[in-house]
């Protein structure tokens, strides 16, 4: 977590749900690839 979020531990949303960290993990990789995809698309890449 602390290369994601710092050092700031006591604000962490997903720290009361099991599955918040691989979430908000899989979210992050969604809208990266999601972002290069329409970079892609456009030719700006």
């Amino acid at each position: 977590m602390g290369t994601i979020y710092g050092m700031n531990f006591t604000h962490i949303p997903e720290l009361d749900w099991r599955l918040g960290y691989p979430m908000a993990v899989l979210l992050m990789v969604c809208l990266g690839a999601g972002l290069y995809l329409v970079f892609r698309r456009r030719g700006w890449l």
